[in-house]
């Protein structure tokens, strides 16, 4: 008996890079692959191996395939952005980093690195058949030249949003060279529908998502004012009028001296949530006889 695996687990993630130096006339380059997934018991566990794969920026040759093992675990904290709301009680994400240094040839074209899996949950509201509409994880590699490493999120994404509550998360990067970083949403991109823990990434360019209506860029998870990012700060702003899950991603776009250099993309599905309110406590007027002697008796609710 044979069958597909889908990943319906996955809820996004991102590629970054770090510059370790050179080595004779090849360059050593630290790749770090974070996933998060839903820890739900009925869904699957991190892939034990991922394959990334490498190719030259301008000819799309493939240079290299990474094979990196699965090193351990980590359950993200949910915490109530809003003390004015209880934290659902029903969530819970894991996050996993596969981390692998690689020699690649000195090369004035530079690289992308690419990952991708099947496949996306299929209660995704703004994707139409998100189902079958794969993940593709991107990040470019400038010339070798400059030694580069990629900005990287200074925080973990976020887990939930309360339905009809404001939500303001800093999506922020740093960047370890000094580079000016814009942020912007864009368009995730779809990739392999091929199942199974080690699909073979393919070479760019990558499709992106197709939105289900009225969804898009300018519409990711409704609301009003629309979700919206601060490109100088990262910094988004919300207000979900519907309740579900919905894809996004934010890229990373990096200057040096006015030139745009590398970009580094995060796709995540975000919760949007009907949450418990955290109502203060209130003073009930008692009734019948409240004092007795030098005491005054109350009930707290």
């Amino acid at each position: 008996i044979s069958g597909s695996v889908f990943a319906t687990h996955i809820v996004g993630g991102e590629i970054t890079y770090r510059c370790l130096g050179n080595v004779g006339n090849m360059n050593n380059y630290e790749i770090t692959l974070n996933v998060y997934r839903s820890c739900d018991p009925s869904s699957f566990g991190f892939d034990p191996t991922v394959r990334i794969a490498v190719y030259d920026a301008a000819t799309l040759a493939r240079i290299d395939t990474i094979v990196i093992d699965i090193a351990g675990t980590d359950t993200l904290a949910i915490t109530a952005d809003d003390t004015c709301y209880l934290p659902p009680a029903d969530i819970c994400y894991e996050h996993t980093a596969y981390v692998k240094q690689v020699l690649l040839p000195n090369n004035p074209n530079g690289y992308f690195i690419v990952w991708q899996r099947c496949c996306r949950n299929s209660t995704i509201l703004n994707l139409i058949t998100p189902l079958s509409t794969g993940m593709t994880y991107l990040a470019n590699i400038p010339s070798t030249t400059l030694c580069n490493n990629s900005s990287t999120f200074t925080q973990q994404p976020p887990t939930y949003i309360c339905l009809g509550d404001t939500f303001i998360f800093d999506h922020g990067a740093v960047d370890p060279d000094g580079d000016s970083l814009v942020y912007a949403f864009t368009d995730p991109y779809d990739g392999t529908f091929t199942a199974g823990a080690m699909p073979d990434p393919a070479p760019p360019p990558y499709p992106p998502v197709t939105w289900a209506a009225p969804f898009g860029l300018g519409n990711i998870l409704g609301g009003t004012p629309t979700m919206s990012i601060d490109a100088a700060t990262g910094e988004i702003f919300a207000i979900p009028n519907q309740p579900g899950q919905f894809v996004f991603s934010v890229t990373v776009y990096e200057y040096r001296s006015g030139q745009l250099i590398s970009e580094v993309k995060r796709d995540f599905q975000l919760n949007v949530f009907f949450c418990p309110r955290n109502n203060p406590p209130e003073i009930i007027q008692p009734t019948g006889p409240q004092v007795n002697g030098d005491t005054l008796y109350f009930i707290t609710g």
